[in-house]
């Protein structure tokens, strides 16, 4: 394992570990205890700021390092004024190394894949006695500001219900402990004096966080999008059958028409309200969660034209057809759409991801228009 003496810069390597938060969460429906979540925590080892977290009361999968992975890269102002937060925590940017604990970890092909796509190395650890939160315990400690975590879960406790929790543990539903853990993290702990730093995490970020460190992908949607689960669908006349729910785009009516009846979707577990299918040309559109006489939206829009209207006001589709039928991803520095259509690429790592003051820009505007907002919820 890379130690913070190793690491000469913001970002050089970011640590990746999972806990236990001691804390019941509560049914918000029913009001009865469902057990301790997990969190997946990112850190960075030079600095010690927390890049990002992901909350779930599965074990840890690779969706939970996914996520951990996309609230890291991703610009967190809109994220914490939706929840009331007013702390900065100004971490954001593609790391050059991730370190991930493969004694909690499975699914690392698609894993390793979707992070060599935006040149992002990965490198897998084993920490000593094969403990859970042994990264959390050594970089941050066993508690997140005022939360406390359990950093010695064994890897055969991993599975197992745990409805245990300290005696003056906090009960909140999942929604109310992300938000207690945001402002735990950027109003205690990054203005908290490190043990080993001797300064305030947020102290040493400001003072070596450079522009010209800071990368981000070339393009955010096919980023997100390949660090997401698939799952293939059934497509009939009156949509495409998944979980079981029925969703519905327009670009469906082709594939149909075509003889197409099985297609990928990439979903987002936390939020099934809707999916991104892949058409043959490789790239996606998204489709909706349709209900029993719920009509058709006039606005509904596929991924590639919310890309275009969230990275430039000056582009707009010609024709009612470009609207509905995906267009190719469109960077938020590229003046034209690609000629051809661009799906998800193994070797575009040398070009997949800008830096400097183009990655600032693209910071600002993928913050302003993000196509994986819940607003349809």
């Amino acid at each position: 394992m890379r130690k913070r003496s190793e690491a000469t810069r913001p970002l050089e390597a970011v640590q990746i570990d999972h806990a236990k938060v001691d804390v019941m969460i509560v049914d918000e429906d029913a009001g009865r205890d469902i057990g301790r979540p997990w969190i997946t925590l990112g850190v960075d080892a030079f600095t010690r700021m927390a890049t990002g977290f992901s909350l779930s009361l599965a074990p840890p999968t690779r969706l939970s390092a996914s996520f951990c992975i996309l609230h890291s890269v991703c610009e967190k102002t809109r994220w914490l004024e939706k929840r009331g937060i007013g702390f900065e925590w100004p971490v954001a940017g593609l790391p050059e190394t991730i370190h991930v604990d493969s004694n909690s970890f499975f699914g690392r092909r698609a894993f390793v894949r979707a992070c060599r796509e935006t040149g992002i190395e990965t490198i897998w650890s084993e920490p000593a006695g094969a403990r859970y939160g042994a990264h959390i315990e050594e970089l941050v400690g066993n508690r997140l500001g005022c939360i406390p975590l359990v950093t010695n879960v064994g890897p055969m406790e991993r599975g197992e219900r745990d409805l245990y929790v300290g005696p003056h543990a906090q009960r909140l539903t999942l929604s109310e402990l992300e938000s207690w853990l945001a402002a735990e993290i950027a109003g205690v702990y990054h203005c908290r004096k490190h043990r080993d730093l001797c300064r305030a995490p947020l102290t040493l970020w400001r003072k070596h966080m450079r522009s010209d460190l800071l990368r981000m992908p070339l393009d955010c949607v096919n980023f997100r999008l390949s660090l997401l689960p698939d799952e293939e669908g059934a497509l009939a006349e009156d949509g495409l059958h998944l979980f079981g729910r029925l969703y519905w785009s327009r670009a469906l009516a082709d594939d149909f028409a075509a003889g197409r009846r099985r297609i990928e979707a990439r979903y987002d577990p936390r939020d099934l309200s809707r999916i991104f299918l892949r058409r043959p040309s490789g790239r996606f559109v998204k489709a909706r969660e349709m209900r029993r006489f719920e009509p058709l939206r006039e606005d509904e829009s596929d991924l590639g034209a919310l890309a275009v209207a969230a990275t430039s006001d000056r582009r707009a589709v010609a024709t009612r057809r470009e609207s509905t039928i995906a267009p190719p991803f469109v960077s938020p520095l590229c003046e034209d759409a690609p000629s051809s259509d661009v799906g998800l690429c193994e070797d575009s790592a040398g070009s997949s991801f800008v830096t400097g003051e183009a990655a600032t820009l693209c910071v600002r505007k993928c913050a302003e228009a993000c196509p994986f907002t819940f607003a349809d919820r």
